[in-house]
């Protein structure tokens, strides 16, 4: 309840493209990763950066639903010594979008943060701003022609792939975004 209306007040902070930082339940990754046992996101990070470490060629970490960038900070203190792997968010930026009927808890519009925050939390995380890409949009949009913005960013092999979205008809986007960049073994 205390993190809905959190959301709800700061709406207006956000539309006017300010940085909108809290500390509940928050946290930014700054340093090393030192919680790796157990289903924690630090573990689940640490894990996907010895697989990723163990492929022959070089490829990218994308994240489905940023929010933030609390989890795109936890990945790049994993893997950011991996090959110039570049880390790619994609998020609408602008809330929740597609929910269905049935998903009351993630209506649409709610849950959002902006790109102020997130570059605000890569910089507090340390993040190399140019290995950075955060992309923009709606996935039921923005995934339409997936080869076609696969080129337009350059992205021909994906070593992580981290689906965290909110919703059905966006975690299904985002798979279907999948199939032919991300490897055996990834």
């Amino acid at each position: 309840t205390d993190l809905q209306y959190l959301h709800k007040i700061s709406g207006p902070a956000k539309e006017a493209s300010l940085r909108v930082v809290s500390c509940f339940a928050r946290p930014v990754f700054r340093g090393p990763l030192a919680n790796t046992s157990g289903l924690t996101y630090e573990a689940m990070f640490s894990r996907a950066a010895l697989l990723a470490r163990s492929q022959r060629e070089a490829g990218d970490y994308l994240e489905f639903g940023v929010f933030d960038g609390r989890t795109m900070t936890l990945a790049w203190h994993a893997m950011k010594d991996i090959r110039a792997m570049r880390f790619f968010g994609f998020d609408t930026f602008k809330g929740i979008a597609g929910a269905l009927a049935e998903e009351i808890s993630y209506p649409d519009g709610s849950y959002y943060s902006n790109l102020e925050t997130y570059w605000h939390n890569m910089q507090v995380a340390n993040a190399d701003p140019a290995r950075m890409r955060p992309v923009a949009g709606n996935f039921l949009e923005t995934f339409t022609d997936r080869e076609a913005l696969q080129a337009s960013l350059g992205i021909e092999r994906c070593l992580v792939a981290h689906i965290h979205c909110d919703v059905y008809t966006a975690a299904k986007a985002s798979l279907n975004f999948l199939p032919k960049i991300l490897v055996e073994g990834s």
